[in-house]
Order: C-alpha cells, then sequence, then structure tokens
C-alpha cells in the first residue's frame, strides 16, 4: 500500500514544503510548492490514522489495496475536497473555516494547473500565509509532530509568530489609525500633498535596499516595510556576482508622506502587506568567499609584464 503509506505521504509534504521555502516568497511557485504540500500533509494526516481512509470507496480494490491486499488495479484515492472533509469528522481541531481556506488554496492551484487563468492573483498568498501555517500545525499536532518537523527551526519559529492569535482590540485601533492618517492627509491641500510626496522619494531613495517599497493603506504613496530576518537563501551565481535572497517577517511600516507607523507583526498583519516578504543581496564573489587576490596572483610579474606591453623593454629593474 505504498501510494497510501504515511511516511511517503508526509516525506513528500517536506520535500514540497521545501521547494516553497527555497522559492521567493512574493513569486509564483512558492504559493505552488506550498499547495501542493498542503494536500500531501492532509492525507498523510488520514494515512497516520489508517491508509483506508484514502481509499476511493467506489471499488472495492481501492479499499482492498489500502489494506495491504494485491489487487489488480491501480490504486485511486479520494479527491482533495474529500479529505478534508474527512479531516472534519475526525476530533482534530480542524474546523470548517479551515476546510474552506484549505480548499480554496488547492483550488488556485487547479485553476493554476487546469487553464489559462494564472492561479493565485486574487488569492495571493500573503492573505492566507498565516492561516496555512496554523491550519499545518493543527494537522501536525494530530501526528504527534510540530512545525519544526516540517519546516525546519528557522522558518517554524517565524510560522509560530505569523500565527498568533490576532486581538480584535489592536485590529480597531490599527484600523482606526490608518483612517486618521488617511484623513489628516487628503485633508491637505493638494499642493502641500504634492510637497509631501516629492520630499518623500528622497527618504524612500537612502533606504530602499534595507526595506520592500509598499502603499501606504492610509495615503496611497510610496512607503517603507522592514522586519526581522529569519533566513537566508542559499547563494546563487548571477552574472558575475552571487546572489542571495534575504527573508523577512514584516515588523516595521513606516511612511514618510502622511506619517502613518506600524511597529508589529500584529499590526502589520492587518494590511494587505502581511505575508513574509523577500529583499535581494548582491556580493563580490571574492567577498563572499573570502578571498584576498593578491594570495593567488604573483603581483610582480603582472607589473613587469603590463611594463613590457606599454614600453616594448625587457626585464624591469627596482632601482
Amino acid at each position: 500500500m505504498q501510494a497510501f503509506d504515511y511516511n511517503n505521504l508526509f516525506q513528500k509534504s517536506k520535500l514540497y514544503i521545501q521547494r516553497a521555502l527555497d522559492e521567493d516568497r512574493e513569486g509564483d511557485l512558492f504559493p505552488f510548492w506550498i499547495s501542493l504540500s498542503l494536500e500531501l500533509l492532509a492525507r498523510s494526516t488520514l494515512s497516520k490514522i489508517s491508509p483506508a481512509l484514502l481509499a476511493d470507496t467506489n471499488s472495492n480494490d481501492h479499499l482492498l489495496y489500502a489494506f495491504g491486499f494485491e489487487t489488480t488495479s491501480k490504486p485511486r484515492s479520494i479527491q482533495t475536497s474529500e479529505v478534508f472533509q474527512r479531516l472534519l469528522k475526525i476530533n482534530i481541531s480542524f474546523t470548517q473555516d479551515d476546510c474552506k481556506i484549505a480548499n480554496s488554496i488547492v483550488e488556485q492551484r487547479n485553476t493554476e494547473l487546469h487553464s489559462a487563468i494564472k492561479g493565485f492573483i486574487d488569492y495571493p498568498a500573503s492573505m492566507w500565509i498565516a492561516d496555512f501555517y496554523r491550519i499545518c500545525k493543527i494537522l501536525l499536532k494530530s501526528q504527534m509532530l510540530t512545525l519544526e518537523d516540517l519546516l525546519g527551526k528557522e522558518e517554524s519559529q517565524a510560522a509560530e509568530m505569523m500565527i498568533a492569535v490576532e486581538d480584535n482590540t489592536t485590529k480597531k485601533q490599527v484600523i482606526d489609525k490608518i483612517n486618521a492618517y488617511k484623513k489628516v492627509f487628503f485633508d491637505l491641500p493638494i499642493d502641500q500633498q504634492k510637497n509631501k510626496i516629492v520630499t518623500a522619494q528622497v527618504e524612500i531613495r537612502r533606504n530602499y535596499s534595507k526595506a520592500k517599497i509598499v502603499k501606504c493603506p492610509a495615503c496611497g504613496s510610496d512607503a517603507l516595510l522592514s522586519g526581522d530576518l529569519f533566513s537566508i537563501s542559499a547563494a546563487k551565481l548571477d552574472v558575475g556576482n552571487i546572489r542571495q535572497e534575504k527573508r523577512y517577517i514584516p515588523t516595521k511600516f513606516g511612511c514618510v508622506v502622511c506619517g502613518l507607523t506600524l511597529t508589529s507583526y500584529q499590526q502589520i498583519k492587518i494590511t494587505d502587506f502581511a505575508g513574509q516578504f523577500t529583499l535581494e543581496e548582491y556580493l563580490d564573489p571574492l567577498d563572499y568567499h573570502g578571498i584576498d587576490p593578491e594570495n593567488h596572483v604573483d603581483i610582480d610579474y603582472l607589473v613587469q609584464q603590463k611594463i613590457e606591453e606599454m614600453t616594448g623593454f625587457g626585464e624591469y629593474q627596482d632601482e
């Protein structure tokens, strides 16, 4: 019953989540690999209880296969939507809302694979990534595992931060704050609004390499989003330079134009840019590898060669 084997399903889920974590957190492949990992994690949760829970019931052969009997038919499992429905009926704290979110993520994946429409356009990862980690935590707990077992230490710590219980009071305070700054800004004369926007560009250009540029939820101008670094991608060679992706949990937001600031992830998660974000860093290969050219090149020889090329004379004597 290898097709329904718990360990195989869980390990494949880990493989796909690792592929997701190796991608740009704002790229197309990040949510795609996540959706595959979620489906396999859900299937492994059922298989942990009994592989028979995954068997398509339209044929007895599939059920017999799940119990370890040899069959002539190719094993077939239930649809993903049915997997989530069965998880609902098994008391593991998986709720109807969780089922809807999980189905929505998988449906976007199916849209990407089975139609000409691009998936995850109207339902980007920033809208559901915290819920994804929370659902994973529920499924893993039923397997007596933790997020660290699936994601590793650094990624699981970031995930735990993102799924912290949302405080309704904080949500109201943030929304009221955004609306207040919005009113103050748009009550200004148009000329003052324009001057503030132009002046702010200097500050943004000065700091853009250290933060992500986003649209302010109050005034709509360019603003800066920074955060806590939690992981760095493997180094990749890119046109003669070393490129690394630094992954952040957003914890600070500031708009120079209208003055709005948000100072924690709990506040920022209420906005449209609550997901993880990535900044790219380009490094000189010599600096990255700690190579001193003088340790590998005969400088005197190069000087001699250059002098000969320029003067046509032979041996250079340093008098």
